[in-house]
């Protein structure tokens, strides 16, 4: 009796250890994702050897009658070498068995598993499953990297997907922009000084900028890099201003050297000096064009697949930031890195026009009018960066910056005359006495811009998400209507010398909506 149950002991002994073996050689991040050991699940224990670790599992002890099985040889799965694994421990897996016309599992004991409680993503009807992704899944092969794909971005998302997007995205949006203005310049006061100025540069600041922007692109590489496109405007109303003198008060410009330029019958001094009225007009607009190549660091780019061909669907498997919307983190990252480099064509124009009216508050052709229209156009390269952070699958926020060299070619007019176009006549003893105080001139010069992005991006379905975010945008080395006004009328070799000592800073916030393909 005590030998047969030290016998029957080892035994057991000798099963278990073969079975934890046969069990540990395939690891749950290799198997189907069914149950946590990675196998089928399996009906409660019955008496005989259907609870034994089956032949095809790599069981190496002493095989049991077929009848003994129980369930086991007639369910068990063929093995075959899975197709496209890179991972040598994956290879001899045994293909999963094809899904039911519900969308799941069959299980062993005749009855069916759901896709959702064997923690599988719910697959379309009669995929193809016999590949699997870099975590062990199955997955249908139009979903799954391969070649180049595989290696650039490696697993595109938390989980497998069904059909491909397509590669195009496009967006467009609001801006609504304010500009800081130049330095305060003095233009009219009151010639029962002192008193303050009546009229100067900053009377007729640029308000709100309005505009919009669109962009337009394409993923390639399996979404590690794309191609954008962008343009964007600000086209902001023309603000003006008018001032009469006060009781008992005389109009007068603050430009003395309006005494050297001559007119029929007075100096354009004089007929500012003791105007009924003085005006000042001013007006801009800005315009941007970019063509930038994105590579993404971390994370590729293109959104996930959807699940029903040509519908967008509405889970939330991705994030969204950034100047191409959606995109899948790699490794179920939160957070994507990406730099650009590209071309920026900037254009920036500024108007400035100093009116008097000298016999009443109509101004037309009988009145003077001096004015600066200076255009600014840049075009060189800019690199930059964003990073992207996602606080949920649907939302995040993201932060981006651009820095460029640019070339700047200004183109200068400036003008002082009548509303028939007759111009003021220079009186002066210098080589220009008796020229026309109207020109025409450019300069090219190198300008720096540098633009920084902060935003947040919420996510509504497979493919739209919307943005809403504030945008600083500042330009050195440009020249405006107001730093062109001199302090002497005569001297034209100052008066032609573009002065772009200034700056252009541009604040102010956007929202938008993009849409991947």
């Amino acid at each position: 009796m005590k030998v047969y149950q030290f016998a029957k002991i080892a035994s057991l002994l000798g099963l278990l250890t073969a079975g934890n073996v046969a069990l540990a050689q395939y690891p749950v991040n290799q198997g189907y994702g069914l149950t946590p050991t990675g196998y089928p699940v399996q009906p409660a224990p019955q008496p005989g050897f259907n609870t034994h670790p089956p032949v095809s599992r790599g069981w190496v002890g002493p095989t049991p009658a077929t009848n003994n099985l129980i369930n086991w040889q007639e369910q068990s799965i063929a093995e075959e070498v899975v197709p496209g694994v890179v991972n040598p421990q994956l290879q001899g897996v045994p293909a999963p068995p094809a899904l039911t016309s519900e969308g799941a599992l069959p299980s062993l004991n005749g009855g069916a598993v759901a896709a959702q409680d064997a923690h599988l993503h719910p697959y379309s009807p009669g995929a193809d499953l016999t590949q699997m992704d870099p975590y062990g899944m199955p997955v249908a092969p139009n979903a799954i990297p391969s070649g180049d794909c595989a290696a650039a971005c490696g697993p595109m998302s938390c989980g497998p997907t069904i059909v491909a997007p397509k590669p195009w995205f496009f967006g467009a949006g609001v801006l609504l922009f304010n500009r800081v203005d130049d330095c305060d310049t003095r233009l009219s006061y009151d010639l029962n000084m002192p008193t303050p100025d009546l009229l100067s540069t900053g009377d007729a600041q640029i308000g709100v900028m309005p505009g919009f922007e669109i962009t337009a692109g394409r993923y390639f590489h399996c979404g590690q890099y794309a191609l954008a496109a962008t343009y964007w405007g600000l086209y902001p109303e023309t603000e003006s201003v008018t001032v009469r003198p006060p009781a008992g008060g005389h109009l007068r410009a603050n430009m003395p050297g309006m005494n050297d330029l001559d007119f029929p019958t007075q100096t354009a001094y004089d007929w500012y000096d003791g105007a009924q009225a003085h005006r000042l007009t001013r007006s801009s607009e800005v315009q941007n064009v970019e063509i930038n190549l994105l590579g993404f660091g971390i994370g590729c780019a293109s959104r996930a697949g959807v699940l029903t061909p040509g519908a967008c669907g509405s889970g939330c498997n991705a994030c969204v930031g950034g100047p191409t919307g959606l995109y899948v983190p790699a490794a179920c990252s939160r957070l994507s890195l990406s730099w650009l480099a590209g071309f920026r064509y900037f254009r920036f124009e500024d108007n400035l026009e100093y009116a008097a009216s000298e016999n009443d508050w109509v101004y037309d052709e009988n009145d003077i009018y001096y004015t600066n229209n200076i255009s600014n156009d840049l075009f060189g390269f800019q690199v930059g960066g964003s990073g992207n952070y996602c606080l949920t699958k649907c939302i995040s926020l993201y932060s981006g910056i651009k820095f460029g060299v640019y070339g700047n070619h200004m183109q200068y007019d400036t003008a002082i005359q009548t509303g028939t176009g007759v111009a003021a006549v220079i009186n002066s003893p210098n080589a220009f006495n008796g020229t026309n105080y109207s020109y025409s001139v450019s300069d090219d010069d190198v300008a720096l811009l540098g633009e920084w992005d902060l935003g947040t991006g919420y996510r509504i379905n497979q493919c739209w998400s919307v943005r809403a975010g504030y945008r600083v945008l500042a330009v050195s080395g440009v020249a405006t209507a107001v730093g062109q006004i001199p302090y002497d009328f005569v001297n034209v070799g100052h008066i032609t010398d573009v002065d772009n000592c200034d700056a252009l800073i541009l604040h102010g916030a956007y929202v938008g909506a993009q849409y991947n393909f």
